[in-house]
């Protein structure tokens, strides 16, 4: 398994070790994400045995390349299975001392495909992740052999074709208006969700790693659900909290600055909240009626439900203020 494990990192693993050496780095930093953390130890070995630096697992939770920072001590982070992303408006830019390493297993997308082809209609969009995008050629190959007209676009932050983020999803925004449906090669529901709630077009998944295919509308229709109730709770605050986030690829302080104003314009009572990571806990007793996430989408879409008050993204908070209509809800992304 450590074989494979670190073969999945080439080449990126190995043009690291050479800069890590080359900069006599003695303690580095790895970020992992939550399911390649059992990893650590195979990576981290490997690293130290390869640069004679220091290899130090970053515990925190990850989940994208938005919480890739340098960290004061460290010579420098490595950090896994997410690419670079481009810099948010009015942030910091990127840091030399963050290195990234791609996570591409090695595995045939063919049946997962055929098992999506018959929920499919032409012109399909194609849409993955960072750990599948290496697949791709072979998925195009694929849909155009069965008439299925595959197109793609260039996602914004990641600058990669078809590789989509839960904060991004302008690869699929970008060809909405010319495809009939998407396929999504990965697993889970979140990033497809967020394709069909931005596009109003079908998404049907296809996961490499079962061999399986999946539509999604109940998914949908459940979060949906619980935004509509989480809005229409938000409709009579008085008392903000607008969440800023303070990791780099989460810093929207532009927006949360404007939103604070918009709300006091309203007559409402609006507060700066800072954090790198959020939790329940930490705002619960703060005396506030709702909250308004300018950070990680996830905070309101999956998290919503774990806070003891209503967690509005920007726009669902034009919807509560009666400025935009419900029939127009879209995700929130981070630009």
């Amino acid at each position: 398994m450590t074989e494979a494990f670190l073969e999945a990192l080439q080449p990126d693993l190995d043009d690291a070790c050479r800069l890590l050496r080359k900069r006599k780095a003695k303690l580095v930093g790895v970020q992992l994400p939550d399911g390649l953390r059992t990893h650590f130890w195979e990576l981290g070995g490997h690293i130290e045995r390869n640069t004679g630096a220091v290899a130090a697992m970053l515990v925190e939770m990850c989940c994208g390349a938005c919480m890739a920072e340098h960290v004061p001590g460290l010579d420098h982070i490595v950090h896994v299975a997410h690419d670079r992303l481009r810099p948010l408006s009015g942030s910091a830019g990127r840091s030399s001392r963050v290195l990234f390493i791609r996570y591409q297993p090695r595995m045939d997308p063919e049946v997962c495909i055929r098992a999506a082809l018959g929920s499919l209609s032409p012109p399909v969009g194609v849409l993955t992740t960072s750990t599948h995008a290496g697949q791709l050629p072979s998925v195009i190959a694929i849909l155009r052999d069965a008439g299925m007209q595959p197109m793609t676009a260039v996602g914004e932050r990641t600058g990669r074709r078809a590789v989509i983020l839960g904060c991004d999803l302008s690869a699929a925004r970008r060809i909405a208006g010319k495809v009939n449906s998407f396929l999504f090669i990965g697993s889970g529901a979140f990033h497809p969700v967020g394709v069909e709630l931005a596009t109003k077009k079908a998404v049907v998944g296809a996961d490499p790693y079962t061999g399986q295919a999946r539509t999604f509308a109940e998914e949908k229709d459940r979060i949906l659900r619980k935004r509509f109730a989480a809005i229409e709770l938000a409709r009579g605050a008085k008392v903000f909290g607008v969440m800023l986030g303070l990791y780099p690829g989460q810093m929207r302080k532009r927006e949360a600055l404007a939103i604070k104003r918009g709300l006091e314009k309203e007559g409402k009572e609006a507060y700066l909240l800072a954090a790198r990571r959020f939790d329940p806990d930490t705002v619960a007793r703060l005396g506030l009626d709702a909250l308004v996430s300018t950070a990680c989408s996830r905070i309101s879409l999956d998290d919503g439900a774990r806070y003891p008050l209503p967690v509005l993204t920007p726009f669902e908070l034009e919807i509560a203020l009666g400025k935009k209509r419900w029939e127009d809800y879209r995700p929130d992304e981070l630009a």
